[in-house]
């Protein structure tokens, strides 16, 4: 038996809390009394209806039993028989002798309703505890799937578009490609694959390098192939003539039958002019990466691959040509953003031509980061600069900017108005815009200006 009761409260979302046992008490009295009370005032000379044909004053009892359980109904029972023995023992109630029917009759309904009370309430309980429980499951589930979509796409954004990990992926090619003399050595290609393969979850590719436009059978690295690279492939002949990228699936051309191809992606890895060098080939890959934002990724990073592959070729020294250097990747980023909507900042500031001057550009030239580039030019008492900021959009601008403000109370013990510094910044869209830019701001005359229309 339950000698412990218990109620619920919606409003608790199936928890179950304990009664007070004052109130408890409390209201057993006035329920046992109240009813002792109203069968004196309705029946004075019969207060217990000991003499009618049903017995009412066991109501109050089965009341307490059906609400707090068998323990306290059997409490209020009690209390209903004592009090009728109390009226016998004072003859308060006319009686030859105790009613000892009454008294088992009233007890035996009050502990069968309290029993059916504690059944039904225990059953509820286990029900509640079993609702609860599976509601915090559910309330577990959903924020660990709230939290693997977020990760999720967090992830995404990192491995398929984010500016650390192509920042990251680019400045790691780059340092292969400088400390090689060949620019593109059977070892250069093969760590070069092994970043690809990386960030495209690639298992079975190859990279064949282009001679005088010929696509070379014999791959310069390769991971998981065992024979000869298909040149005669349809997606690869496809992906060699239009100089994109071309996948498995992908709305290409009548002409082209991608059901005789034995590969899935090729992309070619070509410098911004439009050149050739070599050629990314992929059997296959994992099915999740098979998506646009990890080929997005690939085909950027192979870009990128070209152009390095490319100043490597016409300046072999890293300190060499800053200015080409500044053209190419100028170029490269007006055809991330068209082509693949990666954005970049282009900074222009002037400084006077002073000791304070030379402090400040000193200042902007040890804030940038592996990819960012500047060029300097001096002219009428000034000092201009033109920063390149690839991979960033105008958060990440705003960050840099608040970071120089930063560094440069800290080295010279001023802010960039206190020390006359005109800045101005553009986001990379279009030659056009690019070019209005600079001739708006004029901070460094003609000269980049003309630097920027020579791109095609």
């Amino acid at each position: 038996m339950n000698t412990a009761s218990s109620t619920t409260s919606p409003s608790t979302k199936g928890q179950v809390h304990s009664v007070d046992p004052f109130f408890v008490w409390l209201e057993l009295s006035l329920i046992t009394s109240l009813g002792l009370l109203i069968g004196y005032w309705v029946r004075p000379d019969d207060p217990f209806f000991l003499n009618q044909p049903f017995t009412w004053t066991m109501l109050p009892p089965m009341l307490v039993a059906l609400r707090y359980g068998f323990f306290y109904g059997f409490i209020s029972g009690m209390l209903l028989v004592a009090a009728v023995g109390v009226a016998y023992r004072v003859n308060w109630v006319p009686l030859d002798e105790f009613p000892y029917t009454y008294a088992i009759g009233i007890m035996f309904v009050v502990m069968l309703t309290g029993e059916f009370r504690d059944h039904w309430q225990k059953n509820l309980d286990q029900l509640n505890v079993t609702n609860t429980h599976r509601q915090l499951r559910l309330d577990e589930f959903t924020r660990s799937h709230h939290l693997l979509k977020v990760s999720h796409d967090r992830l995404e954004q990192q491995l398929a578009g984010s500016g650390q990990s192509l920042r990251e992926a680019i400045r790691s090619i780059h340092r292969m490609i400088i400390l090689d003399e060949e620019g593109l050595s059977p070892q250069t290609a093969k760590s070069i694959l092994n970043i690809l393969v990386e960030y495209g979850s690639l298992q079975i590719c190859a990279i064949a390098v282009i001679d005088h436009g010929v696509i070379q059978s014999k791959p310069i690295a390769h991971v998981g192939f065992t024979e000869d690279i298909p040149v005669d492939d349809p997606l690869l002949i496809k992906s060699f003539q239009t100089n994109t990228l071309i996948s498995m699936g992908q709305d290409i051309s009548e002409d082209t039958d991608q059901q005789s191809s034995s590969l899935l992606v090729c992309i070619p890895i070509s410098d911004c002019t439009g050149f050739q060098w070599a050629m990314l080939v992929v059997e296959k890959m994992s099915f999740f990466a098979l998506q646009d934002k990890t080929l997005r990724l690939l085909a950027i990073i192979a870009g990128h691959t070209g152009d390095l592959l490319n100043f490597k070729k016409i300046s072999p020294h890293t300190d060499a040509e800053p200015v080409q250097q500044f053209y190419l990747n100028l170029e490269r980023s007006l055809l991330d953003k068209t082509g693949f909507d990666v954005p970049a900042i282009i900074v222009m500031f002037a400084v006077h031509d002073s000791y304070i001057g030379e402090q400040v550009i000193n200042v902007i030239k040890r804030m940038r980061r592996g990819l960012d580039l500047v060029v300097e030019e001096k002219s009428e008492n000034r000092i201009y600069l033109c920063l390149l900021l690839p991979l960033t959009d105008k958060f990440g601008y705003e960050g840099y900017r608040l970071r120089l403000e930063d560094f440069c109370r800290q080295e010279l013990g001023k802010n960039m108005a206190e020390l006359d510094v005109r800045m101005a910044a553009h986001e990379i869209e279009r030659k056009d815009k690019l070019i209005r830019f600079l001739r708006e701001h004029k901070l460094n005359g003609e000269k980049m200006v003309g630097l920027v229309s020579d791109i095609p």
